[in-house]
């Protein structure tokens, strides 16, 4: 019987008909119910013992995965694979696979949640009242304003299809531009500087490669339109939080909404939230009940067709002989 392991917390409570399905095709499970990721360490005593894993954003580095002699495929609970060196895996002969597209419609809708609350100041009054303020400040409204999505994939894809209702200008910039499902979403190709010079709210859809690091720095946050948002359901390391304050602080930016830190659990103490404008969210755009069910069907399908000599769908790396 061939065993996996699966490194995601509450698995057995949320994806139940995904673990069933797995069970039913002959597979033994072995679950992480610590509800802490694993560490390094950790992996590198477990892994010899399986043939597949569902991972989360445990740290697969080259160390761990030398240690992964009888896996043959790695499926990433999610979309977002910077946590696993693809290259170590590639050469161990271990596929990868991700479930593309399966959180999408959930994390659009965190975004757009985000981009409302924070023109619209949704948590700064929730606070108030319950503190006794009646401040009925003005706030924002999202129609006619122009937004600029940083990465057209399938969450902006997504974003941009729920923004159409609100009579926005949609911008994008991404290297790979998919223009036929731009121009049916109504949305105009750009370049980055053009982005972040005319957007009055900037989401952010990139990966966390190295190479993405504080994309959104000083000098890019100098560009950005004055009195404009910045909202980040994507990546904690995309921005400089220190930059980002600054900015915060002398009114340049208006306010942010952020589901990702660089540092994860990010510190109450991080000055960063010295801000009434910028509303935070635990990096949990992409659980949902419904996003769950999805990705757990996708990487059990993917486990299963690897086993079953079936090229699984959405394979990151190009498989390389040992």
């Amino acid at each position: 019987m061939k065993k996996v392991l699966v490194t995601v917390t509450n698995y057995s409570k949320f994806c139940k008909s995904s673990k069933n399905y797995l069970q039913s095709s002959g597979f033994e499970i072995d679950e992480n119910t610590s509800g802490k990721r694993y560490s390094e360490e950790q992996l590198i005593q477990l892994v010899p013992n399986y043939d597949a894993a569902i991972v989360g954003m445990d740290p697969w580095t080259d160390r761990v995965l030398q240690k992964a002699n009888k896996m043959k495929i790695i499926a990433k609970f999610g979309v977002g694979y910077d946590n696993i060196d693809i290259s170590s895996a590639a050469k161990k002969g271990i596929s990868v696979t991700y479930a593309r597209g399966e959180n999408a419609q959930s994390v659009a809708e965190l975004a757009l949640t985000l981009i409302l609350n924070v023109l619209k100041k949704v948590s700064v009054f929730n606070r108030h009242i319950r503190s006794g303020i009646w401040d009925r400040e003005l706030q924002h409204e999202l129609h006619g304003k122009t937004v600029g999505l940083y990465g057209f994939g399938n969450i902006a894809q997504a974003l941009a299809h729920m923004l159409k209702g609100f009579d926005v200008h949609i911008l994008a910039y991404d290297p790979y531009f998919n223009k036929s499902i731009a121009d049916n979403l109504g949305v105009q190709f750009c370049q980055q500087e053009e982005l972040l010079r005319h957007s009055d709210v900037l989401s952010l859809h990139l990966p966390g490669f190295e190479e993405n690091t504080h994309i959104i720095g000083e000098k890019e946050l100098n560009q950005m339109k004055a009195g404009s948002i910045l909202i980040n359901t994507a990546r904690g390391n995309l921005i400089d939080l220190d930059a980002l304050a600054i900015h915060l602080q002398n009114g340049h930016i208006l306010g942010a909404g952020l589901d990702c830190f660089e540092t994860e659990p990010i510190s109450k103490t991080h000055p960063i939230f010295e801000f009434e404008n910028v509303v935070a969210t635990p990096h949990c755009g992409g659980k949902t009940f419904e996003a769950y069910d999805r990705i757990g069907l996708s990487t059990a399908q993917n486990i299963i067709d690897m086993f079953n000599g079936i090229t699984p769908k959405n394979i990151i790396n190009a498989k390389e002989d040992k």
